[in-house]
């Protein structure tokens, strides 16, 4: 969830982006190779990062309008947020083995399946509430 809030503050993407986004569109400048490069295929050893908010989870996969999809430059704090969210992905995904589905989303259930609103809302919750504040309101 830390992640997931990270993002949603520092650079804007509606929650509906946010759940459809995959590591193929966290990207990473590769000077070496002049290019953006999918994250998973380059590594995190780079200075620039962005992600492309190019789908949501509406009805057809699109944004909420044309001029909705965007690439979007990420902040270093987003940047260490989606590491560590990758590095605690690989051990739930061996966790899970055989029950792992590999969807390629950034924000996934315990074993790989898509979150929903629900999920978001319980988790933010959550947060809320450990921060003292009342989780329903």
């Amino acid at each position: 969830m830390r992640a997931y809030i990270v993002l949603s503050l520092l650079i804007g993407a509606r929650t509906e982006e946010l759940r459809a986004l995959l590591w193929s569109h966290v990207v990473a400048y590769d000077e070496a190779r002049a290019s953006w490069l999918p994250v998973p295929q380059t590594g995190w050893e780079h200075d620039d990062f962005a992600v492309y908010v190019w789908r949501s989870v509406r009805q057809k996969g699109d944004t909420k309008t044309v001029k909705s999809r965007r690439s979007l430059k990420l902040p270093r704090r987003c940047v260490e947020a989606l590491r560590l969210l990758r590095e605690a992905q690989d051990v739930a995904q061996e966790k899970a083995g055989d029950r792992w589905k590999d969807t390629d989303l950034v924000f996934c259930t315990r074993t790989g399946t898509p979150v929903t609103a629900h999920n978001v809302r319980r988790d933010f919750r959550k947060v809320v509430e450990a921060a003292g504040l009342t989780g329903r309101e």
